[in-house]
């Protein structure tokens, strides 16, 4: 992918949140360590009962400085339209654009192409891929 992908993930407690997820992880972009500038993992606030969200903020387009917030969020703990919107097992277009963004374990990062996405992808390594709804307007935790 031409041009620099700024990419922040943070990640919950759900199932694939949890102590095991393929999500948690130390994260690479074309096998070289990230800054947390690049790409942080966080996760969703306790005060605000958000451990189960995962949330990914990326600058795009890439350079733009404009960022887009993702959220998985299938328990609807933050909001139940998220909720509907993600997609825990989803066959994504042929065309999606692998980020370089990945982990050790195998994860990978992969946007839709165009300038707007409205959701991105996470592949785990064994094939499943899970489909995060873009935020529009992006949400926080007091």
């Amino acid at each position: 992918m031409a041009g620099a992908l700024v990419a922040l993930a943070a990640l919950g407690t759900g199932a694939c949140g949890g102590a095991n997820s393929p999500f948690v992880a130390s994260w690479t972009r074309d096998g070289v360590p990230v800054d947390r500038d690049e790409l942080d993992l966080y996760r969703g606030e306790g005060h605000c009962d958000w451990e189960s969200a995962l949330f990914l903020h990326v600058s795009w387009p890439p350079g733009s400085g404009a960022r887009r917030q993702f959220v998985r969020d299938p328990d609807g703990v933050v909001s139940p339209a998220l909720a509907a919107a993600f997609d825990g097992d989803v066959s994504p277009p042929d065309d999606t654009v692998d980020t370089g963004f990945g982990t050790e374990d195998g994860v990978r990062l992969e946007l839709p192409p165009g300038d707007d996405p409205s959701e991105v992808y996470l592949v785990a390594p064994a094939g499943a891929v899970e489909a995060w709804p873009l935020a529009e307007p992006p949400v926080g935790c007091d």
